[in-house]
């Protein structure tokens, strides 16, 4: 299930964004970063995954 932390400290705050699956995560954190300036972004190896789904049918 993918989930959103938001650590907020004196520097700034950080958003970890986990089980998403490709760019699913900045549309779910598009909000949240415009509370102020995004200084870094880092991709998790989900980043770089797609969604599949399996389609079962008669051939």
């Amino acid at each position: 299930m993918p989930t959103i932390k938001i650590t907020c400290s004196p520097d700034g705050y950080k958003i970890d964004a986990d089980g998403f699956v490709g760019g699913s995560c900045f549309e779910a954190t598009k909000l949240i970063e415009k509370l102020g300036d995004v200084t870094e972004t880092k991709m998790k190896p989900e980043f770089y995954q797609q969604k599949t789904e399996l389609v079962r049918g008669k051939l």
